[in-house]
């Protein structure tokens, strides 16, 4: 941008400078006008170029006394321009330069009346002055002068001592005006004249020290100046300088400036000024091909309607933006309510097009409806406000002989607005205040004062809170809170505002200033204007040094960051030079401005003293002048009447205060005009008559003070002087001419006078006149008046009616006799009266006083003040009519509305073409049938906001049905196109509109989401005919296969037939649906026809040959579920084990993950639709079973109730499978009489006395109990999964541990061998190995091994809990041999270690011994066990070693331990049987070398352990002596069994009879005796079968023989005399097992045996033992090998070493572990979960880890609470429009439009923040997933304050 130049104001038409008097130009204005002015302007060109032809002016007399000669130049025959050359400061060359002064241009005649006058003015010239003058100009070359230049400088204004100045008295106005002011003549003021412009204006010349500001744009400027100087005019043309200097640069903005002014008359002046300035300067060439400069925009046009409410209206055509402070800060607070928290601006919806493409798209989407006919604004508190309502409400000690006017000044300045509220915004504390000095507060000085104004200042501010208003330190203090708070709003207006001016600056309080300094961040964009003298009506301490603090808080730190001091200090320039004052009064003025700055340098700012044009008579003294010498009209003027001798309107007495006026205007009535001091600041007199200042004075002794000198003056002592000072400045500056200080005490007035004219330089300041002179009374009234000037009067009454002194203004009135002004004054008093009686509540008094001012307002034909009374009064009907006789329609309509008259509103709203508020003035009226009409027959004229409102708003009449038939049609028209009827229809949950639309528009696809949305499957599937293709479509085709799904699904769980029509439409389906919907379809007409036969359907074939897939998984579960299922059933085989695993794996399922919640079968099960592909949408079906299980849940949590029901559910049919299983078990395999299973006979059958079934078990009866057990067994331990989960409900959680021990229990039951009575060994070893077989990497099936781990379990769980019932010797036997069924581990199952490890590296029965010894060693009193245990171990470990006499040693040790067994030991005696039988026939292998006599059952249970230990039953030779020590060991080892058992005799009559224990249950004694007599035999007779030591065998037969005479073992079925009848009987008597069991002979050499013969005629088979080792290796028994290697071998280090590791970390982790289930448990928890999962399927860094866990999870979790929130709300708003009436629709539309795209944000929000979009993530930049997280932050911050807001609004509505 160029630098700023004064020629951009316009340029010269030559080189010399050419200035026009105001005579001059408007005689060339009038030439323009008749088109006479193409010569002047010719002559005018050559006068400026240089080429001049003249002639010397006047007469030779006039001529004579000319001190500078005059030329006339002659234009054409009629018309001379007189003129004269001048020197005078020239800004184009910034010296002193010579130029032409044009006087006047006209005829002959015209132009000789000014030349006396001139010659009067040219009297004040210097002799410098006119030697320059007269100094002949340069020639130019082609004979054109050219202005001289000066470089030395003078001060032509400067009063010359030897020249005759001027005297006001002695020069008419005529001469005053032609010595102040010129114009430059440039081309915009030639092109305006020629374009006949009536209202140009064009710019003043300027001084060298006005040039110098305006100019000045290296720094912000103070320009401070004395009321006259021309400071204004500085700051506007600085303000046009630099305007035009930026509209001369093409490509840049034009500089948005600003120009404020406290005073409302003042920013209408200078914004007229401006503009026309403006136009003049842009007005076009007469030849617009030859422009030679660019045109200056023009400012836009203001009208009143196209006022701009905020900042953010505001366009570059809108500036200079000329306005008053208050109503910026007006356009400031509505810019700060229409900004969000992010700082951007909001956007109505009527706004253009481009407007809104460039507002904030998020904000657009939530239009407010701010009804038109509301006023909200707040009521602000001005200072006529403050005097008539507040000030009479305060106690009247507080307000007595205060000022009001000096008390409100000093609550805003002082208290609330000083400098000192900067920082923190808050108002001073009282003690604060008090210690104020008296510089800084000097209005009231005394404590006493400041106290009882601090008290009145805390019952304003509880009054303000009471009327809720707010005053203008409020407002501002509001606003710089904004600013502050809000970076984005400040860098706003910092971009809308580039600089800012101010007039009048010492009106605005420090807080205001600050405000301003806070918006533009530029120290140089500011410029201010004014005089700290003329603060009197604040009484504040403004001075620029304050101004000058302030920018230096603001901008130091920017003025340091660029090296530019400057931008941090403003440059002061000061105006001396007064064009409004005589010197005669200035001199007194600067005298007084002198002695307040010696005084009191902190409260103004120091200037040189002023200088003024002219001079004038200084002011005069009278003293011992009364009050009735003041009034009286009896001069001694013959020649002068009376009335003629009265004040003038240009005249005025002047008072100290209130009450002094009110004393003085009793006593002179309607003769003058009395003001104070206070109310005749801005007011400007021809005389002025200051009366008794000091007689009254306050502060005497200070005045006496101002004699000494300065140094020595106590400021503190007399801080009163500092306001007596102002207060005496401001009234002698009133005075255009003179002066008069009236005094009626000469005491103190005197010595005042005294003073000043001691302090006179030269001449004296002031004149003194006393009453005793002859002619004091002639010279007082000589001063007044000689002319009655009623129109002067009548525009002084204007004048001070502006300025709210109606009282003064009433007298100014009568004196023009204006009756007008007069009635004008008095309604304004009686609305001001009304105003105090309503102030202190006298309503009646004050509705009279605004009655009668509203008359006599309407007699006046002022409507505005009329209505303003009739408001007050709430007659709004009569107000509205009297607008309406105006014709103000648009006035009208808003009172209308207020009286309830809302038709009459809406037609005076349609006159003016205000149809949306006419609109909405039917809306406020519930109008709703005339709504509609109107809304329907003006659509093209309502903006498209309005229509929208409007037509919303149909949708809640539609929905009440509160419209006539005739209104229903065109109210669904208005809801716009059909896309906006939808939209509307849907936010408010008319499905009967929208189906009738769908139906209309024949939108099949819409109509059946419609109806699926809803779960009316039935009416969705009729609404697809042949014509609906959905094969385009892959989410239709979903969705009508969903559809299918659950329309049947509900047709089986209802249990009966659906519509006959519906099963039409359903067995033919349209033709568009794709292949897989119709290929179901089939599927499920079959499952609906399985359904409806029952539930034993589902044995049938056609169940059966149903495809395994959705629909028949669905049937089957759907059955389970009912229980009935399972209950129905009457066979165990029956029992529909494969359904209840399906069920529990699904039951697992839907317990393992956050994803399974939506397990399609679990939501088909509970009637859960899905109706949205991507969202979480659910609804219930109206079959669903969680209508009643959960009627209120949210939306988004049915699935997670559906799972909770069916886990509930399948808990349910658990437990009633296993009362199911007990009762069928009891009534299939019921108890057996133990006696007809021993002897084949019952003596109590016989009898018919014995309950119990007698019958055997056979072979296929044990396989069938075995089976059925294992696969109870397998659904209830696959059910412990569930239970540690703790899901399937409090009663499953207390029962399952118990049922599931039972059949456990009972399945170990039937796998211990007790006796072949009641057991199958084939079977018992055939289920063992399946439980344990297989290998899950090869599909073997789980069941079974999860049976298998949880009997490993139990085995442990004894070893725990049931330690102290389990602790005997026998008992230990019996879980030790349980741990031998496992033969390997289940851990080498593992496909992960089978690599690694070999088959024998871990046993259950290695680790349960080792376990086993280490309970043992810390159980008291155990110390027979350990060495039991122990000694069987050794016996084992001896096995299969060449050691025989070890063995031996062994086993004597072993079996001397139970020659002291006590009894109690022995309860589980079947465990010792299988430990002697184990080592008997290892035994018999080492002594019998031909062949073996032994059992089945023994082949089958212990045979296998030595098959896998070969050594033990090597077949190569011993040696005979260890043989013999084998066959020794044998016989020894029978005895002792026999001892045993004959030590179980004593306690025949005991329990033990009753029975021996198997686990917790007793079975009885007989099954377990007959076993131990085969085993006594079956050793005898292979003992005898050697043929070798016959007599030991011998002995030992007869021995053991004895045993079989012990009656309760009941072997008498065995007695025998020989060994061979033994045989014999023995074989015979295993008949009774039912081939359970049997005699084998196993040959194991090809010798013959002893018995071999007998044996094959018995009927024995005989087997070889290879064939018994091929046959147990193909059945790949997992005990097939036993290891042989003691503990200490079975593990190394590092396998024991690991295992500690594995439990401490679960020990470690089981704590997380249990915090997760239970986290599982809530959607919070879930989420969690699913998180990690995320993150562990991926290689993901620590960050991205991190963020995904904390940040995501915090994301998604808002997202999901808002949505909610969001569903919540809107529910609430849809439900309270039901209910509402139509003026609260208003609220609830705006909540429903704005939920609308709230919601619609979240859904677009779904995407981003999805599970699935999370695994995106993973793959991608760390920063690119913060970055849209923080946009999704960003969005959810607005949500949640938005559904805050929309929140709020709903609470409003009562």
């Amino acid at each position: 941008m160029p630098e700023p130049g004064l020629d951009v104001l316009g340029q010269r038409p030559g080189n010399w400078k050419v200035l026009l008097s105001p005579k001059a130009l408007k005689s060339i204005q009038s030439m323009g006008r008749s088109g006479n002015f193409g010569p002047v302007e010719k002559k005018l060109r050559d006068l400026a170029s240089g080429s001049w032809s003249y002639c010397l002016a006047g007469t030779e007399k006039q001529r004579k006394r000319l001190r500078v000669p005059l030329a006339t130049t002659q234009c054409k025959p009629q018309i001379l321009i007189l003129w004269q050359v001048d020197v005078a400061f020239d800004d184009t060359t910034q010296a002193e330069s010579q130029l032409l002064k044009v006087w006047e241009i006209g005829t002959k005649t015209e132009i000789s009346q000014p030349i006396d006058r001139i010659i009067i003015l040219q009297k004040s010239y210097s002799t410098e002055h006119v030697t320059r003058c007269r100094l002949r100009p340069l020639n130019h070359g082609d004979k054109k002068s050219i202005p001289t230049l000066f470089t030395s400088c003078f001060d032509a204004a400067e009063p010359a001592t030897k020249v005759e100045p001027l005297d006001i008295r002695t020069v008419d106005r005529e001469v005053l005006e032609m010595a102040n002011r010129f114009y430059t003549l440039t081309e915009p003021m030639l092109r305006s004249v020629l374009a006949h412009d009536l209202f140009g204006e064009f710019p003043f010349d300027l001084s060298g020290d006005e040039t110098r500001i305006i100019l000045h744009f290296d720094t912000s400027s103070l320009i401070l100046g004395r009321s006259g100087t021309g400071k204004t005019t500085c700051l506007v043309f600085k303000l046009l300088a630099k305007y035009a200097a930026g509209s001369a640069v093409i490509q840049e903005r034009l500089p948005r400036q600003l120009l404020l002014t406290r005073s409302d008359e003042l920013a209408g002046k200078l914004k007229d000024y401006i503009n026309r300035l403006m136009k003049t300067l842009a007005a076009s060439s007469a030849d617009e091909g030859e422009q030679q400069e660019r045109q200056l925009p023009l400012p836009d046009a203001e009208d009143d309607k196209d006022q701009c409410d905020t900042i953010f209206e505001l366009q570059d055509g809108s500036f200079p933006l000329v306005c008053t402070f208050d109503q910026f800060l007006e356009l400031l607070e509505n810019t700060i309510r229409n900004v969000d928290q992010e700082g951007f601006p909001t956007t109505d919806d009527d706004g253009d097009a481009q407007e809104s493409e460039r507002s904030d798209p998020l904000e657009d989407r939530y239009p407010r409806w701010h009804p038109s006919g509301k006023n909200d604004a707040s009521r602000f508190v001005d200072f006529q406000s403050f005097k008539l309502d507040y000030w009479p409400k305060f106690p009247a000690t507080l307000v007595a002989k205060l000022p009001v006017e000096l008390a409100f000044a000093e609550i805003l300045g002082v208290i609330k607005g000083s400098l000192s509220s900067r920082e923190t915004l808050k108002p001073l504390s009282r003690n604060d205040y008090l210690q104020l000095s008296g510089r800084l507060a000097p209005a009231f000085t005394l404590e006493t004062e400041k106290t009882r104004v601090y008290d009145i200042f805390e019952k304003y501010q509880v009054l303000k809170l009471h009327r809720r208003e707010s005053d203008g330190v409020d407002r501002v203090v509001k606003a710089i809170r904004a600013v502050r708070e809000n970076q984005r709003l400040k860098a706003y207006l910092g971009a809308s505002f580039d600089e800012i001016y101010i007039d009048e600056v010492q009106d605005l309080r420090c807080l205001e200033i600050e405000l301003l300094l806070s918006m533009v961040n530029d120290g140089r964009a500011f410029h201010f204007a004014g005089d700290t003298a003329q603060t009197i009506s604040q009484d504040s301490h403004f001075r620029f040094q304050d101004i000058k603090a302030l920018f230096y808080d603001h901008f130091a730190t920017e003025a340091l960051l660029t090296n530019q001091p400057g931008l941090a200090r403003p440059r002061l320039f000061m105006l001396a030079k007064n064009y409004r004052s005589h010197q005669g009064t200035l001199d007194l003025a600067s005298l007084v401005m002198e002695m307040l700055w010696d005084g009191f340098p902190e409260t103004v700012d120091k200037l040189e003293p002023e200088v003024g044009q002219i001079y004038g008579p200084i002011p005069v003294f009278f003293l011992g002048c009364s009050a009735q010498m003041l009034a009286s009209s009896d001069t001694g003027f013959a020649d002068r009447p009376k009335q003629t001798l009265d004040f003038g309107a240009e005249q005025a007495i002047i008072v100290r205060d209130p009450d002094t006026k009110v004393q003085l205007q009793a006593e002179l009535g309607d003769k003058a005009l009395v003001l104070t001091i206070l109310q005749s600041k801005g007011m400007e007199f021809e005389d002025v008559f200051l009366w008794n200042f000091f007689t009254d004075s306050p502060c005497p002794g200070g005045w006496r003070c101002l004699k000494t000198k300065p140094e020595s003056f106590n400021a503190k002592r007399h801080a009163g002087m500092c306001s007596e000072l102002k207060h005496f400045y401001v009234a002698i500056t009133r005075a255009r001419i003179r002066l008069s200080i009236i005094e009626s005490d000469e005491s103190l007035a005197a010595q005042v006078a005294s003073i000043l004219k001691q302090n006179a330089s030269s001449s004296p300041l002031v004149e003194v006149t006393k009453s005793s002179d002859p002619d004091f009374l002639r010279e007082l009234i000589s001063l007044r008046s000689v002319s009655y000037d009623p129109g002067r009067w009548s525009d002084r009454g204007q004048e001070l009616m502006q300025r709210k002194q109606h009282e003064d203004a009433i007298i100014c009135f009568r004196r023009a006799k204006d009756e007008r002004g007069e009635t004008h004054a008095t309604a304004c008093i009686a609305e001001e009266n009304g105003r105090r009686q309503a102030s202190v509540g006298n309503t009646g008094l004050a509705r009279s006083h605004f009655r009668t001012a509203a008359d006599k307002f309407v007699e006046l034909d002022l409507a505005v003040e009329a209505i303003r009374n009739l408001e007050r009064m709430e007659e709004f009907e009569e107000a509205a009519e009297l607008w309406s006789r105006k014709k103000k329609y648009g006035k009208a309509a808003p009172f209308y509305e207020k009286a309830g008259l809302f038709k009459h509103a809406a037609d005076c709203y349609h006159v003016v073409s205000s149809y949306d508020k006419a609109a909405d003035a039917l809306r406020r009226g519930n109008l709703a049938d005339q709504l509609v009409a109107y809304v329907a027959e003006n659509q093209q004229h309502l903006s498209s906001n309005c229509f929208r409102r409007h037509s919303r708003f149909c949708v809640l009449l539609l929905k009440q049905e509160k419209l006539l038939p005739i209104s229903f049609v065109l109210a669904i028209e208005l809801l716009g196109t059909p896309d906006e009827q939808e939209s509307a229809f849907i936010s408010y949950g008319m499905r009967e509109q929208l189906r009738n639309l769908y139906i209309e528009q024949r939108n099949v696809k819409k109509l059946f989401l419609l109806h699926f949305k809803a779960g009316e499957l039935a009416e969705a599937l009729k609404t697809l005919d042949s014509s609906a293709d959905t094969d385009s479509d892959d989410f239709l085709v979903q969705v009508v296969q969903r559809a299918y799904d659950y329309f049947f699904a509900g047709a089986i769980v209802c249990g009966k037939d659906s519509d006959r029509d519906i099963f039409d439409i359903v067995r033919r389906p349209p033709s568009g649906p794709a292949e897989v919907v119709i290929q179901r379809i089939p599927e499920w007409i079959t499952a609906h026809r399985v359904a409806a036969r029952g539930r034993k359907s589902l044995m049938s074939e056609e169940f059966e040959r149903m495809e395994d897939g959705l629909v028949k998984r669905f049937l089957e579960l759907h059955f389970l579920l009912d229980c009935a299922l399972v209950e129905d059933v009457e066979q165990l085989r029956e029992v529909p084990f494969q359904t209840l695993q399906a069920a529990l794996n699904m039951a697992k399922y839907l317990s393992s993950s956050a994803e399974s919640c939506q397990n399609p079968i679990a939501l088909l099960l509970t009637g859960v639709l899905k109706i949205e592909h991507k969202a979480n949408h659910f609804v219930l079906l109206s079959w669903s079973p969680l209508r009643a299980a959960a009627p209120n849940v949210r939306t988004d949590e049915y699935p997670r109730v559906a799972t909770q029901w069916l886990l509930e559910r399948i808990a349910s049919v658990i437990l009633a499978f296993d009362t199911k299983s007990r009762d069928l078990w009891r009534l299939e395999w019921p108890v057996r009489c133990v006696n007809y299973l021993t002897f084949g006979s019952c003596r109590k059958l016989r009898d018919g006395m014995c309950p119990l079934l007698h019958k055997r078990l056979s072979a296929a009866d044990c396989t069938k109990i075995a089976s059925v057990l294992v696969k109870i067994n397998t659904i209830f331990c696959s059910s412990s999964v569930l239970y540690f989960k703790g899901v399937m409900g409090e009663r499953f959680q207390e029962s399952f541990l118990g049922i599931r021990r039972h059949w456990l229990e009972s399945l170990v039951q039937e796998l211990t061998f007790i006796s072949s009575v009641e057991r199958c060994s084939q079977v018992i070893v055939r289920v063992q190995s399946d439980l344990l077989a297989g290998n899950p990497g090869q599909g073997a099936q789980q069941g079974p091994l999860t049976v298998a781990s949880h009997i490993e379990g139990l085995l442990f769980h004894r070893l725990g809990r049931e330690w102290n019932e389990r602790n005997d010797l026998s008992s230990l036997f019996e879980q030790i041999q349980l741990s031998q069924i496992f033969g390997i581990s289940l851990i080498n199952l593992l496909p992960s270690l089978t690599n690694s490890l070999t088959p024998t590296d871990f046993r259950v029965q290695e680790r349960f011994t080792r376990a086993l010894l280490h309970r043992l060693y810390y159980t008291p009193n155990s110390r027979f066990q350990m060495h039991m245990i122990r000694g069987l171990r050794s016996l084992e470990g001896e096995i299969g070693k060449p050691n025989a006499a070890s063995f031996s040693a062994n086993l004597e040790n072993f079996s001397a331990g139970f020659e002291s067994t006590d009894v109690r030991h022995l309860t589980s005696f079947h465990a010792l049987t299988t430990v002697f039988e184990f080592f008997a026939l290892y035994l018999i292998f080492k002594t019998c070398r031909t062949g073996l006599v032994i059992p089945q059952s023994w082949i089958d249970i212990h045979l296998p352990w030595f098959v896998g230990n070969r050594q033990s039953l090597s077949t190569e030779a011993l040696p005979h002596s260890s043989v013999h020590i084998y066959r020794r060991c044998l016989m020894d080892l029978m005895r002792d069994f026999a001892r045993i058992i004959s030590q179980l005799d004593p306690f025949a009559s005991s329990d033990i009879r009753k029975g021996f224990r198997l686990g917790l249950r007793i079975y009885p004694s007989r099954l377990l005796h007959r076993r131990n007599v085969e085993l006594l035999s079956v050793a005898i007779i292979n003992l005898r079968a050697t043929g070798v030591d016959l007599p030991n065998v011998t002995g030992t037969w007869t021995e053991v023989s004895k045993a079989f005479d012990i009656r309760f073992l009941g072997a008498d079925h065995l007695q025998h005399r020989t060994i061979a009848e033994l045989v014999e009987k023995l074989v015979k008597s295993y008949g009774i097992y039912e081939g359970k069991d049997a005699i084998k002979l196993i040959k194991t050499t090809a010798g013959y045996h002893y018995f071999e013969g007998m044996l094959q005629k018995l009927g024995v088979q005989t087997l070889s033992l290879e064939s018994i080792h091929s046959t147990i290796s193909r059945s790949r028994n997992p005990m097939q090998a036993r290891s042989t290697v003691g503990a200490a071998e079975e593990y190394n280090e590092s396998h024991i070493q690991a295992a500690c590791k594995i439990q401490r970390f679960w020990r470690d982790v089981y704590p997380q572990v249990r915090q997760e289930r239970n986290l599982m448990k809530t959607p919070q928890g879930r989420l969690v979960v699913q998180f990690r999962t995320i993150c562990k399927q991926y290689s993901v860094s620590d960050d991205m880890r991190d963020l995904l866990t904390s940040k995501g999870f915090e994301l998604h979790e808002r997202h999901r609470i808002q949505s909610v929130a969001a569903d919540k709300i809107q529910q609430r708003a849809v439900d309270l429009a039901c209910t509402l009436s139509q003026d609260q629709f208003e609220t609830v539309n705006e909540v429903v439009d704005r939920l609308h795209d709230i919601k619609h944000v979240l859904d677009n929000l779904t995407a981003d923040i999805s599970v699935d979009r999370l695994q995106e993530m993973i793959q991608e930049e760390l920063t690119n997933v913060q970055t849209i997280f923080r946009m999704v932050d960003d969005v959810l911050q607005k949500v949640e304050s938005d559904l805050r807001e929309v929140t709020q609004l709903l609470k409003t509505i009562k």
